[in-house]
């Protein structure tokens, strides 16, 4: 991250951003910036003259903007220039669910904004990453939540960002805190372009090992679910597993929960290995036995029946029950469980569920799926090697997590004046 020298701070004043630096400033920041405008009213397409940055395109976990990711527009050139982006913008997020995220325009891109989208415009005493860190900050976000407007929409406008009370230290310093805070997010996108990498990886890797496998074979053959080595079998899931969905007890009766039961909800389905640390409800053994809750053992693979997660599918590592929403697929004969759940998560991966067209999945159609069984020694040495990729995606996710968590704690320390 290069050489950085901290120090700190000794003297502080009070004000209503709280104690700051003796020689920082508090300002309003519609004194600051040049212009807060509202976008443009119109329809992204899949071609035009302008990229058109809609409120779906901010990121609320990082500091860049995926322009391959960002629509069209079409809109006379003279028009365009009131609402034309340039180096060193930050636009924000006005209504919905991200009300008050930010961007910042860090690329040279032909490219306009979105009417749910408000453009801040700094002048030249204001550093532009300095004003886009701000508006990640604790101090920044408490005034938003205090003046978000509407029961439903919550939504903000440029009077409530003119007005937003922003603490300010000399531009040098400005500068020296926003290199400070890009560094770390420089780090975290090259984590997680490794771990996109990574995901890229395993993925072609499970479309040949669950076409071709792992070991050498020299003859094939068609089956109704494509071709595979001459040696597998295709067989259905319902034929080899026991597949049962879980169950809620009353929550209306006390007796039935808060025990020592582990008991999960379909939100665990997340394509991954989960832990008992994970675990937010438990029920009592009358719990278990006066509902269709269902103990499931170590090693079921769970798969989400409905819903966000629809599709999804989870190994448990640990005796646990879950909620009807979830089927879990246990005791199966003569299939390895991390090569299954791994075939599942390709399954989800491809889309194959939604393809289907199912908003709920039945139990039924989870026992007919066809699944390509080879030996039991290659089932192993399939999911062995995807086990090695997901460890490493694990490890550099946890990487991220204490990265970003050490990010948020210097923030805090250098956006006001702390450090």
């Amino acid at each position: 991250m290069g050489k950085v020298e901290f120090y700190r701070e000794k003297e502080f004043k009070k004000t209503e951003v709280g104690e700051i630096p003796k020689e920082w400033e508090v300002r309003r920041l519609g004194e600051v910036v040049e212009k807060i405008q509202y976008g443009y009213t119109g329809s992204a397409i899949y071609q035009g003259n302008f990229k058109f940055l809609r409120i779906t395109d901010i990121n609320k976990e990082g500091l860049y903007i995926n322009w391959n990711k960002v629509p069209f527009v079409f809109i006379d050139e003279k028009e365009a220039q009131d609402y034309r982006l340039s180096i060193g913008d930050v636009v924000i997020a006005r209504i919905g669910a991200t009300t008050g995220a930010s961007a910042i325009v860090l690329d040279d891109v032909k490219a306009i904004f979105a009417s749910y989208l408000i453009r801040i415009k700094p002048y030249k005493n204001l550093n532009p990453l300095f004003l886009f860190y701000f508006t990640n900050s604790s101090t920044y976000w408490r005034q938003i939540n205090q003046q978000k407007e509407g029961a439903l929409k919550k939504g903000i406008n440029t009077k409530i960002l003119a007005n937003i009370s922003i603490p300010l230290p000399p531009l040098s310093e400005q500068k020296a805190i926003a290199k400070v805070l890009k560094d770390f997010d420089d780090l975290l996108e090259v984590i997680e372009e490794k771990i996109k990498t990574l995901q890229r990886i395993k993925k072609g890797l499970m479309e040949v090992y669950f076409t071709k496998g792992v070991f050498k074979h020299k003859e094939f053959k068609d089956t109704e679910i494509g071709r595979i080595p001459k040696e597998w079998e295709v067989r259905r899931l319902g034929d080899k597993c026991i597949i049962e969905s879980g169950g809620t007890p009353n929550r209306n009766v006390k007796d039935f929960w808060n025990g020592n039961i582990n008991w999960l909800t379909s939100e665990v389905c997340k394509n991954s290995f989960i832990y008992e640390h994970i675990v937010k409800e438990k029920i009592t053994e009358a719990g278990l036995n006066k509902s269709n809750a269902r103990l499931f053992p170590p090693d079921t693979v769970l798969i989400a029946l409905v819903g966000a997660t629809l599709g999804k599918v989870a190994y448990l590592t640990f005796e646990s029950c879950t909620n009807q929403n979830v089927a879990g697929i246990y005791r199966c004969k003569g299939i390895f469980p991390k090569y299954l759940f791994y075939f599942l998560k390709l399954l989800n991966l491809k889309g194959f569920f939604v393809v289907k067209g199912y908003k709920v999945m039945t139990l039924k159609f989870i026992k007919n799926l066809l699944i390509p069984l080879p030996p039991l020694e290659e089932q192993k040495a399939i999911a062995e090697r995807l086990k090695t990729i997901d460890d490493q995606i694990e490890n550099l996710k946890s990487q991220k997590e204490s990265l970003q968590k050490i990010k948020k704690k210097f923030m805090d320390l250098l956006l006001t004046g702390k450090v």
